[in-house]
């Protein structure tokens, strides 16, 4: 059983869970569960935690992962709904970020060392 559509995300809420562990866990699942996926279930899986991680307290999400999952999100062509709701969440805790943070490799097709974009968005 995975986690697959906002279903997985919104039952734990619903079931009261700490708000921390919630957000350890879909950061864990992340890490695990995409290596074995198609493209369609990665970003399905993707889309799933940046909703979840969205309605959590944004003290319970960490930075350091809000970035691990841009990254995953440049080569895994999210929506571009979801990118920006990461973005917004990226923006809100960007005082904590360090430079290697804010440098999001390019996608592999492209010709640049760097994804300019990710540093560039209004929201940050």
């Amino acid at each position: 059983m995975g986690l697959h559509g906002y279903h997985g995300g919104s039952l734990m809420i619903a079931q009261k869970f700490d708000n921390l562990t919630i957000s350890r866990f879909l950061f864990y699942y992340q890490k695990v569960k995409l290596c074995s996926e198609s493209c369609n279930e990665k970003r399905e899986i993707l889309e799933t935690i940046i909703h979840t991680l969205y309605v959590l307290d944004r003290s319970c999400v960490r930075h350091k992962g809000l970035f691990g999952i841009l990254i995953l999100f440049s080569l895994n062509n999210v929506s571009h709904f979801n990118e920006n709701l990461l973005e917004l969440m990226i923006g809100q805790q960007l005082d904590q970020a360090t430079l290697d943070n804010l440098l999001v490799p390019s996608p592999l097709k492209s010709s640049h060392l760097y994804h300019a974009h990710a540093g560039l968005t209004n929201q940050w």
